[in-house]
C-alpha cells in the first residue's frame, strides 16, 4: 500500500502509526474516565451525558465514548490508512481534539490541586500530538507548512 493517497499527499508510516496510537490511547483514556466517574465530577461531561441519555448518565457516557472510539478507528481504517483526500483534515481534527483534551485535564487537575479522572492517560498525548504535528507539516503539500530538514 502506498503512503501517497489518491490526491498525491504523503501519509507517512510514522504519521499513520502515531494516529492509530492516538486513537488507542483515547480509548484507554475513556476507560480511566469511566472508572473515575467523570460525569459526576466534571460539569461539561455531566451536561453531555444528560443530553445523550437524560435519565442515565452512565449510559450517556458510554454512548459518547464508544462512539468516539468507533469514530477514531473508522478514521484510521477507512480514511487515514488508505490516505483518502480527507485524511489530513481528519488528522488535524484529532490533533486539536486531543491537544485540548490533554491541556484541559492538566489545567483542571492543577486548578483543583488534585487528581481528576483521565489525568494519567492523557500523558501519552503530550508525546503523540507533537509527533503528529511534525509529521503533518513534513508531509504537507509543497510550500504549505514545510519544515526544514
Amino acid at each position: 500500500m502506498s503512503a501517497y493517497g489518491p490526491d498525491g499527499l504523503l501519509m507517512t508510516p510514522r504519521l499513520k502509526v502515531s494516529f492509530l496510537l492516538l486513537v488507542l490511547f483515547q480509548a484507554v483514556h475513556s476507560v480511566e474516565e469511566y472508572f473515575g466517574r467523570l460525569w459526576e465530577v466534571f460539569v461539561p461531561a455531566r451536561f453531555l451525558t444528560s443530553v445523550v441519555a437524560p435519565s442515565d448518565p452512565v449510559a450517556g457516557f458510554l454512548i459518547i465514548n464508544i462512539g468516539l472510539a468507533l469514530l477514531g478507528f473508522a478514521c484510521y481504517l477507512w480514511i487515514v490508512r488508505p490516505a483518502t483526500p480527507s485524511a489530513r483534515a481528519w488528522v488535524w481534527f484529532w490533533i486539536v481534539l486531543e491537544a485540548i483534551n490533554a491541556l484541559g485535564h492538566a489545567a483542571w487537575s492543577i486548578a483543583s490541586v488534585s487528581y481528576q479522572p483521565g489525568l494519567v492517560t492523557v500523558l501519552p498525548f503530550y508525546a503523540l500530538v507533537p509527533v503528529l504535528v511534525r509529521e503533518m507539516l513534513k508531509s504537507a503539500p509543497q510550500g504549505i507548512g514545510q519544515v526544514a530538514r
